[in-house]
């Protein structure tokens, strides 16, 4: 599986968000707009397939270089997507939050106001953001 990389500057805001995917994991990340391309906030979009059974056995993902890959007890029926491409991804950016969306569903919303990611492929709350639909404005 290919890695994925979409960069969208967002004139409203003056930041950019970048969606990656590396063989395991999709996130996307909005950036300030400095030297540093510092992480103001990141979301988990998807899973590509690989799903481990504790947060623990994360690590050795982190320790080879990869995006945090999702821990099962987070998972749920949305949260693999193993054939997406960057063409499959879009950006949006309305009401102080960013959209982003596989094949027209909405799988991550980041919201602004709140400082908080919301996903469509969590089950529960933890360590990857917010399950969508809950807490949102």
């Amino acid at each position: 599986m290919e890695n994925l990389y979409l960069s969208e500057y967002l004139e409203e805001i003056e930041k950019h968000i970048v969606i990656e995917g590396d063989e395991h994991t999709i996130y996307a990340y909005l950036l300030n707009n400095d030297a540093e391309n510092t992480i103001i906030l990141s979301g988990f979009v998807c899973s590509r397939g690989t799903l481990v059974d504790s947060l623990e056995a994360v690590e050795t993902y982190l320790e080879k270089g990869f995006a945090p890959v999702l821990a099962k007890p987070f998972a749920n029926e949305f949260s693999v997507e193993k054939e997406v491409k960057a063409e499959d991804i879009d950006i949006d950016f309305e009401d102080n939050a960013i959209t982003v969306t596989i094949n027209h569903i909405i799988f991550l919303v980041i919201d602004l106001e709140q400082g908080k990611s919301f996903s469509l492929g969590l089950a529960e709350e933890g360590p990857y953001g917010f399950p969508l639909g809950t807490g949102q404005n």
